[in-house]
């Protein structure tokens, strides 16, 4: 599994990004965010650092306790109730009491409507949390409706292009990871792009990575990765987000134009770095690949495989077996950890020269199911592999071994 690009994007971003701007990256933080201070203020903290060592019971029973002396002193919809409610239902949360904390969180939402108004970003943390706990519930529609209007109230807040919208893009665009969401991930990577070409120069490092982080989005937007069985099944409606099929060839052409951009500027350095130029090299290439566009990619392996001749153990280690890039098949990624019974399809694949497969053979089928094997094998002869070299030469593998866990039972998700 390769890591993941958002936590790329976040050792970029989040670790002095935003040091062109006079504020702070976290939002919550900002002064102008701060409503006035409750006189219950530093009470309140002290139940959350008790809840943070896991005083669970204790906070709950303190919790209501000030609860009660807020109300009877103020009423029942004083916004000095917002952050004990909000404590509270983080305890009801860790305590695994996921309906009650829905309803406390909804409760302190509703307060700080009422006291910030409708469209307020002071609403900003307490819809993450009741996204958090919809997700524990599994209602994952109801949790990315959370997390999208966070962001919505982030965008209002802020404005497009704000270097302050870095921090609450990287947290979207981490739930559209994790589901599969992947052009969805690549639209909003792409607004983040656009506010730090205005922070880096095009020769800055960390310009560089980023530049490659994007273009890994484009790619698994045009040719989604294997999808993990059980991921949830929904559309996103992020403000200003509208999807269509259209959106794919912009993607592929995104993509390509911006990893050549990085060749060119990893070319023009003084000291090249031959790992970094070779990798770069071949995430193009497997761009192409995936594309079936063997012209365009076969010279760059061959270029990268050159260009690693100073590193063989990693050169090998990169080619020599077949490299599955993209194959239409729902997987689980780890059976080990499923909760349903899995079964399994084994082939024995021959992949050719330019990455095709050109063999198919069942190794084993356990338990028997005719109908998914014959859609595997199906799905196996429309792979796209990055094919094994030998000698700088694209070279024929027989009998890759190629696994396909699936849930006994769920057979209809294929």
């Amino acid at each position: 599994m390769y890591m993941s690009s958002i936590l790329v994007l976040k050792k970029l971003l989040v670790v002095g990004a935003l040091a062109v701007t006079t504020s702070p990256l976290v939002a919550e933080d900002s002064p102008q965010l701060q409503s006035n201070p409750s006189p219950w203020a530093s009470q309140t903290e002290q139940l959350r650092q008790l809840l943070s060592v896991g005083e669970i019971p204790s906070v709950i029973e303190r919790t209501e306790e000030l609860l009660n002396t807020i109300e009877s002193e103020y009423g029942l919809y004083h916004p000095y109730l917002v952050q004990p409610l909000v404590v509270l239902g983080d305890a009801q949360l860790a305590q695994g009491n996921v309906i009650d904390s829905q309803e406390i969180y909804q409760r302190a939402l509703q307060l700080e409507r009422t006291t910030t108004g409708p469209v307020s970003i002071q609403q900003r943390p307490i819809l993450r949390k009741l996204g958090s706990a919809y997700v524990m519930n599994g209602n994952y529609q109801r949790a990315t409706q959370m997390f999208e209007k966070a962001y919505e109230l982030s965008l209002n807040h802020f404005g497009p292009g704000n270097p302050l919208l870095i921090p609450d893009s990287i947290e979207l665009l981490e739930w559209y990871e994790q589901h599969n969401l992947h052009s969805q991930a690549a639209y909003l990577s792409n607004e983040v792009f656009k506010i730090t070409t205005r922070m880096w120069s095009p020769d800055d490092e960390r310009m560089i990575q980023l530049k490659r982080t994007l273009a890994k989005a484009m790619r698994d937007a045009t040719f989604p990765p294997q999808r993990e069985f059980s991921s949830p099944f929904f559309r996103a409606n992020l403000p200003g987000m509208k999807f269509d099929r259209s959106r794919f060839l912009p993607f592929y052409a995104m993509g390509i134009n911006v990893l050549r951009d990085v060749i060119t500027s990893l070319e023009a350095k003084p000291q090249l770095d031959p790992v970094l130029y070779a990798t770069t090299l071949i995430e193009l290439a497997d761009f192409y690949q995936s594309a079936r566009r063997y012209a365009y990619s076969i010279p760059l392996y061959r270029q990268a495989w050159n260009v690693m001749s100073n590193v063989p153990q990693l050169r090998d280690r990169t080619f020599s077996e077949p490299k599955l890039l993209y194959i239409a098949l729902p997987v689980v990624s780890n059976p080990n950890e499923s909760e349903l019974p899995l079964g399994h399809v084994d082939l024995m694949l021959t992949i050719s020269e330019h990455g095709r497969v050109v063999g198919r053979k069942t190794h084993s089928v356990q338990p028997r199911n005719d109908v998914i094997e014959h859609r595997v094998r199906v799905a196996a002869r429309g792979a796209r592999f990055r094919p094994a070299f030998k000698n700088a030469q694209p070279v024929r593998a027989q009998n890759v071994e190629f696994t396909h866990h699936y849930p006994i039972g769920r057979s209809r998700a294929y």
